[in-house]
């Protein structure tokens, strides 16, 4: 199924980039993928589906990143600390 636009309405461009890989795509060769924190969506190349383990854990390290983003933002706000400041939670 062909990607023409996104949910919020917005037209698609013409090049994407892959979030496992970082290839520039065509939408045509992309599928929908996750939304980061802010809602974006993002999106892979189809042939990331020739292999499994690469398609599983590029995700997984995406939604890893996406998490880690996430933590030091709300520990930015919770203490007023700079990104090098490390916390337990």
């Amino acid at each position: 199924m062909a990607i023409i636009r996104l949910r919020d309405g917005k037209p698609i461009s013409q090049k994407l980039d892959c979030a496992l890989c970082g290839r520039r795509i065509e939408p045509n060769a992309a599928t929908a993928g996750l939304s980061d924190g802010d809602g974006q969506q993002y999106f892979a190349c189809n042939g990331h589906f020739r292999n499994s383990r690469q398609f599983i854990v590029g995700w997984a390290d995406f939604m890893a990143t996406q998490r880690a983003a996430r933590v030091r933002s709300e520990f930015l706000l919770d203490y007023g600390e700079g990104l090098d400041a490390w916390t337990l939670r």
